[in-house]
């Protein structure tokens, strides 16, 4: 009385992919680095520089309310110049809806 090779295989498949799921970005990460050290540099130089914009052009969230709601506070959902303008066009509507209603001014 064992187990059968059928469910022993499909479980070790199913384990194993599931691992490779949890584990492969990470060491994916760790080889592209490895591979590619002045492309990952230039990439992590963007991203800071990319992020430091972000943070300097969002709006201010104190100007939130059921009726103007936060719009996508870290650009999570930018992937095209395209797209990061219409997060521009968002950002400064919500703000202009903030300062309009609580007659203020931006900090």
């Amino acid at each position: 009385m064992g187990i059968d090779p059928i469910i022993l295989f499909g479980g070790s498949t199913m384990f194993c992919g599931v691992l490779g799921f949890v584990i492969g970005p990470s060491v994916g990460r760790v080889w592209y680095r490895i591979g590619n050290t002045e492309l990952a540099r230039s990439l992590d130089a963007k991203e800071a520089a990319f992020f430091k914009h972000i943070k300097a052009n969002r709006s201010d969230p104190n100007f939130s309310s059921a009726s103007n709601p936060l719009p996508d506070f870290y650009g999570e959902k930018i992937n095209s110049l395209h797209g990061y303008r219409r997060w521009l066009r968002k950002q400064r509507e919500h703000e202009r809806k903030g300062t309009f209603k609580l007659g203020g001014k931006k900090k």
